[in-house]
């Protein structure tokens, strides 16, 4: 299982963002990207880091979960998914615990 999110950082010249893909099992971060918007490229290419780092052999249900942000929800990202077999996952809106006890609904989107 990996998770996913993006986070918001200021520094002296203006804000980043930085997407990091973690793998739940190992705790390591497997892949990110750091820009200065929150487009959907940015998710894109963190996972692209993941997967070219942790080759995930395709159809052996390594869930990647996120929250419903536009970029997790975007046509890019979920292609990407599916192309390299990796089984998409997003918590219920609202609810801090779907990842509490990493049981989250696989297949959710």
């Amino acid at each position: 299982m990996w998770v996913t999110d993006i986070t918001e950082h200021d520094t002296a010249e203006g804000k980043v963002y930085c997407a990091a893909v973690l793998d739940v099992y190992s705790r390591r971060i497997v892949g990110w990207s750091i820009d200065d918007n929150m487009r959907t490229a940015l998710v894109v290419d963190a996972l692209g880091m993941a997967i070219t780092r942790r080759r995930p052999v395709p159809d052996t249900a390594t869930i990647m979960h996120s929250d419903h942000g536009s970029q997790f929800t975007s046509w890019a990202f979920g292609r990407r998914l599916i192309d390299e077999g990796l089984v998409p996952s997003m918590g219920s809106i609202g609810d801090c615990y779907d990842c509490e006890t990493g049981l989250a609904a696989p297949g959710v989107v």
